[in-house]
């Protein structure tokens, strides 16, 4: 633990630390806060889900275009313009919502609030390999998935208590507003001062460098079963008479995560980084196996499933290293920012089909599925690993 602290007190690095965990937290409040400010408002969860989906499009779409404006013109200029867009968006959303604009307007807000949600995350991992080289850059991207888990835990639970306590609409222009301040803090920081534009050397862009095509397959596959996860929690808390207990199924998830994050970067290991994926990436697949066992036993599965999760964050570390290490200096951010774009696709994806499958054949149903797609996953790994396996010289 001494390491992470020596990480974040490093000369130039506590203000991109707390922006980087800030912007992690607004991204878990948003999706609660919007879909509570549209319920609040009197409308449908019909209503509520598109407005949602829509926004996270919108972020998923909209990430590698400005990752690639970051690339070549660097983040000091960008990323205040998406802050305060954001505060902005954020604000017109709400204002919508809550005077019962058409529905065309507010999917258009929310288009527009999830387009402009600055690439924080992508441009901060460029700026760890950049501070702490490549000797402490995996304990870096280690904390940067803790951070990322803790933001996916509070978050939901500060919307939650905004719009309990005070309103729906202040949940939402409160993340803007605190979106804003942590990116024009961000880019304002040593750290992102020193981040200049490059000439770019891939025509095309990220999306022709062979190895970030074959790891945005895997993150769609991966996060196919983050999807899956999503809807299990819930509906396994609900299937044993416990709905309100479907936050602390999720946070056994995420605290094994968070565990697994921090001991993997305290430490080297042996092999190259896409065959311990592949390793990794098969205990992921047996975890959600192992729940069908434990389906009409909530401790049971809440143990099970913080056992399971311990893999999580290794897995998202070592995907993003490998891109790290073999995208082109000038196209990085972009690749960084395709492979939030892929997740955050399978993830919906995932949550989709694991809906149908609980409302149809059932809970086991959809947990055979997610480790059927880990396994592909796996499998896609040992194909493409010539094409993965540069890292060797790098580890």
């Amino acid at each position: 633990m001494t390491a992470y602290v020596a990480l974040v007190r490093r000369h130039g690095a506590g203000i991109p630390w707390a922006a980087a965990v800030l912007s992690r937290i607004v991204l878990g409040m948003a999706v609660v806060s919007v879909v509570l400010l549209v319920r609040r408002s009197g409308f449908g969860y019909d209503r509520a889900g598109l407005t949602a989906a829509v926004m996270s499009l919108g972020t998923a779409g909209a990430t590698p275009v400005w990752g690639r404006l970051v690339d070549r013109h660097g983040p000091s200029g960008i990323l205040p313009v998406l802050g305060i867009a954001y505060a902005a968006a954020a604000v017109g959303l709400a204002m919508a919502v809550t005077r019962g604009l058409p529905m065309v307007v507010t999917t258009l807000a929310a288009a527009v609030l999830g387009g402009v949600f600055p690439p924080v995350s992508a441009v901060a991992r460029v700026g760890w390999r950049r501070l702490y080289g490549l000797a402490l850059r995996d304990q870096a991207f280690s904390l940067d998935g803790v951070t990322t888990e803790l933001g996916f835990v509070t978050g939901p639970i500060l919307a939650a208590a905004l719009v309990d306590l005070v309103a729906p609409w202040v949940a939402v222009v409160t993340a803007g507003l605190v979106m804003a301040v942590a990116t024009v803090l961000f880019a304002r920081s040593d750290l992102m001062r020193g981040m200049t534009g490059t000439v770019a050397t891939v025509r095309g862009g990220a999306l022709r460098v062979p190895a970030v095509r074959v790891l945005m397959l895997v993150f769609v596959l991966v996060g196919l079963a983050f999807g899956t996860i999503d809807i299990l929690a819930p509906a396994v808390a609900e299937a044993n008479g416990r709905a309100t207990l479907a936050g602390v199924v999720l946070a056994a998830f995420a605290f094994g995560s968070a565990i697994g994050g921090l001991v993997y970067g305290a430490r080297s290991w042996p092999s190259t980084r896409h065959r311990r994926l592949q390793v990794l990436l098969a205990m992921m697949m047996v975890a959600l196996l192992a729940v069908t066992l434990v389906l009409d036993d909530l401790v049971a599965f809440s143990v099970v499933a913080m056992v399971g999760g311990v893999v999580i964050a290794p897995i998202v570390v070592i995907i993003f290293a490998m891109v790290d290490d073999l995208a082109p200096g000038s196209v990085v951010t972009e690749s960084l920012a395709w492979l939030n774009t892929a997740v955050m696709a399978g993830a919906a994806g995932g949550a989709a089909v694991a809906g149908r499958l609980v409302e149809g054949p059932g809970l086991v149903a959809a947990c055979v599925t997610a480790s059927t797609v880990l396994g592909g996953a796996a499998v896609v790994v040992g194909r493409f690993r010539h094409t993965l396996a540069a890292d060797a010289v790098r580890t």
